[in-house]
This record gives structure tokens, sequence and C-alpha cells, in this order.
């Protein structure tokens, strides 16, 4: 059974209401788990986010990531 996407619309507008980014990654059709290809675009994007919010700042002097 599918949990219906108002479920995480409303956590995605609570947060933004309360100023927290975040990020709402729509997986059509799928349920609690991932297969192989789902489950690489969902740690591609949780790394992306924490590569946006959590990494240090670059200085100068460090050259970008890839």
């Amino acid at each position: 059974e599918l949990v219906p996407i108002s479920h995480s619309e409303l956590i995605q507008e609570a947060l933004k209401t309360h100023q927290v980014s975040s990020d709402l990654v729509v997986f059509e059709g799928a349920g609690h788990g991932f297969n192989v290809e789902d489950r690489n675009r969902a740690y591609a994007q949780m790394i992306a986010w924490f590569d946006r919010h959590l990494a240090a700042p670059q200085t100068a002097e460090e050259p970008a990531k890839p």
C-alpha cells in the first residue's frame, strides 16, 4: 500500500513554515522501499542536500568539488 503523497506534502509545508530547509523528492509508484535505481537516486539527492547545507564552505585556495 502506498503512503498518500499528501502526508509528505504536509510535512514539507510544515518544515517550510518553520523555515527548515528541506527537499521533497517524489518517487512515483514507490512504497516504503526502493528498487536499485530509486535507491541510487535517493542517495544522490541526500548527498546533494548534505553538500548544500552541511559541508564546510570552500575557501579560494580549495579546488571546486566535481
